[in-house]
């Protein structure tokens, strides 16, 4: 199974592990792209980029050793690239490094195991 590992504070923990929390949203940089997308080549040779694909996400509650954790189902993943309010994409800079603001959004599933 393919899993993704993630810190997460315990009270969200608490609503995915509760059902109340569906989707876990993270932002995508230059320095974590590598975690959460895959490049791709489309037909007409052209790149684009697609959510790296995990089967459950391992929460963790903080760096403590004795921490709450889950392990998750993941549904489905999509990258959702954000835009001002004009619609503009919005452009950042990390390092000297221009990419575009963007965030990768799991669905979450059934929770396959959790220690509390």
């Amino acid at each position: 199974m393919k899993t993704l590992q993630l810190i997460i504070k315990e009270k969200f923990l608490a609503e995915i592990v509760s059902g109340t929390k569906l989707i876990e949203t993270r932002d995508i940089r230059p320095k974590n792209a590598s975690r959460y997308i895959v490049d791709i080549e489309l037909p007409d040779g052209e790149k684009d980029i697609a959510p790296k694909q995990y089967d459950a996400i391992q929460f963790y509650a903080g760096y403590n050793v004795n921490r709450k954790k889950a392990l998750v189902e993941v549904l489905g993943a999509e990258i959702l690239i954000v835009a001002d309010e004009n619609g503009q994409d919005i452009e950042l800079e990390e390092d000297g490094e221009i990419y575009l603001a963007a965030i990768v959004e799991y669905r979450l599933g059934k929770v396959l195991e959790h220690n509390y």
